[in-house]
């Protein structure tokens, strides 16, 4: 049964101030710490109190800070909501040290320099630089390993924790004592070289700008000492925010501190439980206790106290202890429930989650804007996402969620000008990154386009595969111009332009922002379009006028596209701030790498007002509140986090490791603290797949049983329209009811709105009656050409030889293939060249295809068992050198009466003592044909059948003979293995799946035959044979 959640519709009444909290605001002098859990209002507390310093010192006096800047934003919010013109300076500690160091530069007349305040990517990309260089010396075993990403970015993540922990660059307890010295010494010329450069992240630029107070020259400090001074969230700092801190408040006559140890989650920061302690021993404040929970009721209190680790904080009163593990609860408070919901799959646990936001949205009437889901792990939070998206529901889900290299159409940007960068430095281009540009939004090619385009290009003389011809038409200037066929070719032309284009921009050395802009508008240059012959007036629908146009819609595709724009308009916000940071002196390729190494959120300029179901990280939800919230993700390896990274660095700790997983418990009691009337808590509990049960985290509470069924789907658009199309079309439908369910699907196709657009049955699939082309496969007044492998095939299953033989719709060639090639070549020189055994293991030596191999050890390995395949050729061959008659012998023979000509190449032909002729094959796969198989062998049948009809071979008529000749599958005494067909004394057999082979491609009857040969079939997924392609509907 699911769990009802409880909405309450009449607004709570408002919360007068407890005594608790008039008494902490009543003076407005000295210093003062405020503690309460969460939901007891230490916010709203510190609103009244920056309203009652304003009142006292003026807004210009008074500073509101905050370590971040989501956190500033909301604080700001309130303050404007109350009053606009008497609001004070909100910022955050990052931005206070900013200026201060940048007032320090301009004080320096000897060494005035920009300030850059470097981003965790940015660092990162620093970092690798330096390692680069090899201005240090590691031990020898560590050198390779200091050249990996993941050692740069451990390095950046515990130079970050060291720094923001640490007062002196004395390093000790790493997890290799051979490593400290030469980290010792990098971090030393790391930081000297960063602040040499003006490169600052935020926690040595937090520490420079805490010193500043104790310069006797820093004529500014009476910049930055407001009257009074007041802080939201003292346990999100780390030592070094503290420090500015403390130098802040030591220039202010009245500060107001609000903290909870219980909501310190941000351990890989550098903030720890030991915050708040630490500030109470170097300012000793006036302590003021809040003990009432206003925001939600005992129901969720109750989860919140389970979810919390024994440990409090440090140094902590029996008082504040119990302000903060046993509240009381406000008689106001909403009389909130928190419910648990337990699924079989991830998709039953998204398809409820959906059902419950529609639900609470169209029975009660909540606000989209009051719901959220909050998760772990951004995998789970973007497939949610996209589920409600298609849903048709608005969702909030800001573009710092995950990194900017991550959305598809920004790498799609960079990808296209990290080409023009490898065609300016004539690095080697490859096929597939040149293929996945012109498949991407930038050109927007099909596979059928490019495969028409490398057929035009064939018949114009050009040799090679379709992805080699695709390469050397889009990279060499002026080969198109040799091409008639403009039309076919115009997606190469096109792309060929526009990376030269790029490729100019980047030779005159201009801004990355403007580089950029010459991928994103498309607009080629006169000269680049001569080359390539590529007409500018082709070229009018634009990908930013694909992407505009889409997203002024109201589908999921357009809110989708939507999003998209807006990481196009990150990506240029970030190109112009280190066009400007780096005053036109970082390089496009820095600026990419910097981009694309991002593992976390990107800075936002501006957070945009959303009216949709906000989908965010635990971390991100703190501060907010909503009436229902849904938690996911607390699953056992995923919150707890299983991926807290092992430090190739810092060595391993016990405590540490308790440290965190007390922290992923604060996390979640912080996640569930959001909701002010009703959470759902949706895990997933999985008996088939690995890795899918319920968090740790949840022991304590009782879960209810699995949901083992998708949710209904009739609250969604689509599911709605699937459900009346189901009974429109279903035989045991009635007639009343096809009636009614048509009569509705009328009803939303002339609606014309795009949430509904599957309504209209000209959206559907199958409707139309299936086509047939105009022009034929053969011409049927023709003789038609099969050679034996095409029978076998045709004849095998003529769906998978029409995609394989005539779209070449098949793998590229791989090892085996390229074996048996060799294998072939020297079969040849064996026969017509005498070769002895030592110069044909000499030859597949000199020509052994090595790059055709994943690995060095495949290649080996392979190389081996051909080496064994040769000595079995030769010694099969060696004694019947005489009765050579021809290796490789391509044959063309017209069957007069079936208008059938036989084609193919035979391996060898022999004639022995008798005068008969004999037909080898020799065969390099690991299978050798069954008896029954040689009876009536296709290929083996159609040589034969050539070679008794050949006026040359064969002008006496003698009797033909043929086998197969098994090199790897030999017998057990390594011999090379013989299997003969049999005569070819009746073909009558032969002679009907000719004649059957023939007319299915004449008249294009070409039915699914499914058999083992579906297991590597390359078209299965539209097969109407196979359940992977079966037709939807009759």
């Amino acid at each position: 049964m699911s769990p009802k959640l409880r909405l309450e519709a009449q607004a709570r009444p408002g919360i007068d101030l407890t005594p608790e909290q008039v008494k902490s605001v009543s003076e407005v002098s000295g210093h003062h710490l405020l503690m309460g859990a969460s939901g007891s209002g230490r916010t709203q507390t510190l609103v009244v109190a920056t309203q009652k310093a304003v009142s006292v010192f003026g807004s210009e006096n008074v500073w509101v800070v905050s370590s971040s800047r989501q956190s500033a934003n909301l604080i700001r919010d309130r303050l404007i909501e109350i009053d606009p013109t008497k609001t004070p300076r909100v910022q955050t500690l990052a931005s206070i040290a900013f200026a201060i160091l940048r007032l320090l530069a301009t004080q320096d007349q000897n060494a005035r320099r920009e300030i850059r305040m470097l981003t965790g990517p940015g660092q990162e990309l620093r970092i690798k630089q330096m390692i680069a260089s090899g201005e240090i010396t590691w031990p020898k075993k560590f050198e390779k390993l200091v050249q990996t990403k993941v050692f740069a970015a451990d390095l950046r993540r515990w130079l970050a924790n060291f720094r923001s922990n640490a007062s002196e660059l004395q390093i000790t307890n790493l997890n290799n004592p051979e490593i400290e010295e030469p980290i010792q010494e990098f971090v030393t010329k790391f930081l000297v070289e960063n602040s040499t450069h003006g490169n600052y992240d935020y926690v040595e630029a937090a520490n420079e700008a805490a010193l500043a107070f104790e310069l006797p020259d820093f004529s500014a400090i009476k910049n930055f000492s407001p009257k009074a001074i007041l802080l939201d969230d003292l346990h999100d700092l780390d030592l070094s925010q503290l420090n500015l801190l403390f130098a802040l408040i030591g220039q202010a006559q009245y500060s107001f501190t609000t903290s909870n140890p219980d909501q310190a989650v941000l351990g890989f920061r550098g903030a720890g439980l030991d915050i708040t302690k630490e500030f109470k021993d170097r300012i000793n404040p006036q302590v003021h206790l809040l003990n009432i929970i206003h925001r939600f009721g005992s129901g969720i209190q109750a989860g919140i106290s389970k979810f919390l680790p024994s440990l409090v904080s440090l140094d902590i009163s029996s008082q504040e202890q119990q302000a903060l593990r046993a509240p009381t609860i406000s008689d106001h408070a909403p009389k909130s429930e928190l419910n648990f919901e337990v699924s079989a799959t991830p998709a039953i646990r998204d398809s409820l989650i959906l059902d419950r936001i529609i639900r609470a949205h169209s029975e009660t009437g909540l606000p989209y804007s009051k719901m959220a889901v909050i998760g772990r792990s951004y995998d789970t939070l973007k497939l949610i996402k996209r589920r409600l998206a298609d849903a048709g529901i608005d969702v909030e889900y800001s573009a710092d969620n995950s990194a900017l290299g991550n959305n598809s159409s920004v790498s799609a940007l960079l990808g296209a000008v990290q080409l023009a960068i490898k065609l300016k430095s004539k690095e080697q281009i490859g096929a597939g990154e040149l293929r996945q540009f012109l498949l991407s939004p930038v050109i927007q090619a099909s596979n059928s386009q490019l495969r028409s385009a490398s057929t035009v290009l064939r018949n114009s003389t050009l040799q090679g595969t379709t992805d080699e011809l695709i390469l050397e038409a889009v990279i060499s200037p002026k080969l198109l111009l040799q091409v008639e066929n403009h039309e076919k070719t115009m997606v190469l032309r096109h792309a060929g332009a526009l990376l030269h284009s790029i490729k100019e921009r980047l030779n005159k050395k201009v801004s990355v922002a403007e580089v950029l802009w010459s991928a994103w508008s498309g607009k080629v240059d006169v000269k680049s379009a001569e080359l390539f012959g590529f007409d500018l007036n082709d070229y009018q629908n634009s990908w930013p006028d694909r992407l505009l146009q889409l997203s002024l819609g109201q589908s999921a595709a357009a809110r989708r596209a939507d999003t998209e724009l807006d990481a196009i308009v990150a990506l240029f916000d970030a190109a112009d701030r280190a066009d400007r940071d780096f005053k036109g002196t970082q390089s496009v390729t820095d600026f990419i790498t910097e981009v694309l190494n991002q593992d976390s959120a990107a800075d936002v300029l501006v957070q945009r007002v959303q009216d949709g179901v906000t989908i965010c990280t635990a971390h991100k939800a703190r501060g907010r509140q909503w009436e229902l919230v849904f938690i996911v993700d607390l699953q056992d390896g995923v919150w707890p986090a299983a991926n807290v990274r092992e430090s190739l660095i810092q060595a391993r700790d016990a405590h540490g490791q308790r440290l965190r997983v007390a922290e992923e418990r604060r996390l979640a009691a912080a996640a569930l603290s959001a909701t002010k009337n009703s959470a759902l808590i949706c895990v997933v509990d999985s008996e088939n797949e690995v890795g899918l049960s319920p968090s740790s985290l949840l022991f304590d509470f009782e879960l209810p049983d699995t949901v083992n069924e998708l949710a209904p789907s009739l609250l969604t658009p689509n599911g709605l329209i699937a459900q009346l199309r189901a009974a429109a079309v279903d035989p045991q439908s009635s007639g009343e009811l096809k009636a009614a369910a048509v009569s509705r699907l009328s009803y939303l196709a002339k609606s014309k709105n795009s949430v509904v657009s599957g309504a209209d049955p000209q959206n559907w699939w199958f409707v139309p009656q299936l086509t047939k082309s105009d022009q034929p496969l053969f011409d049927p007044d023709s003789p038609t050409s099969i050679s034996g492998s095409a029978l076998e095939s045709i004849t095998r299953c003529p769906t998978q030889w029409f995609f394989e033989r005539k779209l070449q719709i098949k793998d590229a060639t791989n090892a085996s293939a390229v074996i048996g090639s060799v294998i072939h070549q020297i079969a040849e020189n064996i026969s017509t060249k005498n070769m002895s055994l030592m110069d044909s293991l000499n030859f597949l030596r000199d020509i052994w295809p090595t790059k055709a191999f994943d690995s060095q050890w495949q290649s080996n390995i392979q190389l081996i068992e051909a080496e064994g395949m040769v000595q079995a050729l030769f010694e099969w061959l060696e004694p019947r050198r005489d009765m050579f008659i021809s290796g490789e012998q391509s044959f063309n023979v017209l069957l007069e009466e079936d208008q059938i000509i036989l084609i193919g190449r035979i391996d060898l032909v022999e004639k022995s003592m008798d005068g008969s002729l004999n037909i080898i094959d020799f065969k390099t796969s690991n299978s050798a044909p069954s008896k029954k198989e040689l009876l009536e062998h296709t290929q083996l049948g159609v040589y034969q059948l050539a070679v008794a009809n050949h006026p040359v071979l064969n002008p006496g008529s003698a009797r033909v003979s043929a086998a197969l000749i098994q090199l790897r599958a030999r017998k057990s005494d390594q011999k090379a293995s013989e299997n003969f067909a049999a005569d070819l004394e009746d073909p009558q057999w032969l002679f009907e799946q000719l004649r059957d082979g023939k007319s299915r491609m004449i008249n294009e009857d070409l039915p699914a035959r499914p058999g083992a040969h579906c297991r590597n079939c390359k078209v299965k997924a539209v097969c109407p044979a196979v359940v992977e392609g079966e037709q939807a509907v009759s």
